[in-house]
């Protein structure tokens, strides 16, 4: 009967290598995809044989597509014991809520400046007809 202690090791050095596996293919998407593809992705997930990525943009969905045998073909080759037999892309969701926000500001800043500007100008006014009523 093994004790407690080796049972342990076995169960939980298994799954620090599976860990570090993951972490390694992590680490090498750069090296699988290349680094157009990996700048504007990221991994995921793996469940059941598919890796699961999102990217920024919709024209990257169609180039990963277009290139998914050559990037599974290296995953396969460096990372066999991972089993990945497909890729599922899905676009990024954006959060516009701090973009909205800066747009806020700038307009008002614009604002500002028309204000600024137009008071300018209406005292600019103000001075020529002075000057047109004094000739």
């Amino acid at each position: 009967m093994k004790k407690a202690r080796d049972v342990l090791i076995d169960v939980l050095g298994g799954i620090h290598l599976e860990g570090e596996m993951y972490v390694s293919f992590f680490n090498s998407w750069n090296k699988i995809a290349g680094t157009d593809i990996s700048n504007h992705s990221r991994l995921t997930d793996i469940k059941n044989g598919i890796l699961y990525m999102e990217v920024d943009h919709p024209g990257w969905i169609q180039l990963i597509q277009l290139r998914k045998r050559e990037i599974l073909k290296k995953t396969k080759s460096m990372f066999p014991q991972l089993e990945i037999r497909d890729i599922r892309i899905f676009l990024e969701k954006h959060k516009k809520a701090a973009p909205e926000k800066d747009n806020k500001q700038d307009k008002d800043s614009r604002d500002d400046e028309k204000l600024r500007f137009d008071k300018i100008l209406e005292r600019l006014g103000r001075s020529i007809k002075k000057d047109d009523e004094l000739t």
